[in-house]
């Protein structure tokens, strides 16, 4: 939907060979262009939104941040 990015991160449980993308949807009123490869801190309401099915993760923003990439990416 216009307004809406997606977001995602890949979650390591063992090794790169079974990393996983992680994906939630963002949602902000005034639109949202975001920059590639680029960390965010997104502060808001969470909900789901459903398509074929299938529930997605879904924040409604209120605010979004650019912030530099943590020393440790991969640890949570």
């Amino acid at each position: 939907p216009e307004n809406t990015a997606i977001c995602y991160r890949y979650l390591i449980t063992c090794c790169a060979a079974d990393a996983l993308p992680a994906v939630i949807f963002l949602r902000h009123q005034q639109g949202l262009k975001l920059n590639n490869d680029q960390w965010v801190k997104v502060k808001g309401r969470l909900s789901l939104i459903r398509k074929n099915e299938i529930d997605f993760p879904l924040i409604k923003t209120n605010r979004i941040e650019y912030v530099e990439e943590p020393a440790f990416p991969w640890a949570m």
